[in-house]
């Protein structure tokens, strides 16, 4: 009887498995500073070109906004130098502002829907 669930749970340990997050090693990380928020942006490093819409979103706000993003540049981490949050899809961009996350967005997404999420969280 115990053996006609052995298949059952080797399948299932198969399965959990390949579903899971990214390992950190195996990610980009880019970090911004404007005023008082911080905006990281996670990508796979074997598939940097996933990434394009949303640096052209945040190159598109600073073009809009070049006074109050004056100061905001896209700087590369490592990604082991600081703890990185797990995602199931990647690219991924999160807004944080005062140590809180109020704002995320993944996967593949068109530059307007990046935009929006931008503009809608960040005060100038």
């Amino acid at each position: 009887m115990k053996m006609k669930w052995l298949p059952l749970a080797f399948a299932l340990v198969l399965l959990t498995g390949s579903c899971s997050a990214q390992q950190a090693s195996s990610v980009n990380i880019y970090q911004m500073n404007p005023s008082n928020y911080e905006i990281l942006l996670l990508s796979e490093k074997n598939n940097v070109e996933s990434e394009k819409e949303y640096i052209d979103a945040i190159l598109e706000l600073k073009l809009k906004y070049p006074e109050q993003l004056s100061e905001l540049s896209l700087t590369q981490k490592g990604s082991d130098s600081q703890k990185v949050p797990s995602f199931s899809q990647y690219p991924a961009l999160i807004i944080q502002q005062n140590g809180k996350t109020i704002a995320s967005i993944k996967g593949k997404r068109s530059k307007q829907d990046i935009l929006k999420i931008l503009q809608e969280n960040i005060s100038y």
